[in-house]
């Protein structure tokens, strides 16, 4: 049997794993914050979507807590390893204090409101996230952030071009070019939006970045069976929330995520 180039590549990549992160309810956090409608709808549709069409092995966890999630991600750290691929999604609220902590947090489900909780003791800091995730085994980790705030994940985060990065290889054949590229340490990040707040979607639906994304991952790559993160940011780019595309500090130049379907 001869093997496609997808195919031929898939033998270089190890395991896949994915964390999945949905948090709708924020009771602990009332008044600052109010429970949502469609974070677990995203994430099990994402969770569904990444195991059965792409093989990921998924961790998903419903209205976690931020122990919870640093237990999950001191685990993964320990069975990963370079050659496998990492994805990280979270929807839920996510907050940002551009005055005494300059960073964003992401609120979990054991977060406490402002008046019981000043110092954001229950939160869960993008600074302290970004930096156990940069440090992870794996070349290839991907960051889908469906908060608010979600920019303040990086600073010098910012919007993506619509010609994807792929330029220069675009004479040569995939094979080639993903072999090239699975080389390259790769921290891609994906928001929803800016420092904004952004849109939960309707009660029962998913949110409109999960809702697009999940469209783009449903294409399966077309024919060649392969999707870039150049190609899921020009699915979401153009959504009033003003999803942005951006790499956090390990990330090297050139570089690029690779969603390969079964």
């Amino acid at each position: 049997m001869i093997l496609d180039e997808s195919e031929k590549v898939l033998e270089t990549v190890g395991r896949k794993f994915a964390i999945v992160v949905g948090i709708n309810n924020y009771s602990l956090g009332s008044p600052t914050w109010k429970s949502l409608d469609n974070p677990i709808p995203d994430a099990l549709k994402m969770a569904d979507i990444l195991k059965n069409n792409y093989g990921f092995e998924v961790k998903l966890m419903l209205d976690a807590s931020a122990d919870s999630l640093l237990a999950a991600l001191k685990m993964y750290s320990k069975i990963m390893h370079e050659n496998d691929q990492f994805i990280f999604f979270i929807a839920g609220h996510g907050d940002y204090d551009p005055y005494f902590f300059d960073d964003g947090f992401l609120v979990m489900a054991n977060s406490l409101s402002y008046q019981k909780d000043p110092n954001r003791r229950t939160y869960l800091p993008f600074s302290l996230l970004k930096n156990i995730i940069d440090n992870l085994p794996p070349n290839q980790i991907l960051l889908l952030v469906d908060v608010c705030f979600g920019g303040a994940f990086d600073t010098k985060i910012s919007q993506g071009s619509k010609r994807s990065s792929n330029a220069m290889y675009e004479d040569v054949s995939l094979e080639r070019m993903l072999k090239e590229k699975l080389k390259l340490k790769t921290r891609i990040v994906l928001s929803s939006g800016s420092l904004n707040e952004v849109p939960d979607g309707f009660m029962g639906k998913n949110s409109p970045f999960t809702s697009k994304i999940a469209h783009c991952l449903l294409t399966g790559g077309g024919d060649k069976k392969v999707l870039t993160t150049a190609q899921l940011f020009e699915f979401v780019q153009w959504l009033p929330s003003k999803p942005l595309k951006g790499e956090l500090m390990g990330n090297e130049a050139g570089s690029e995520f690779f969603l390969i379907a079964r």
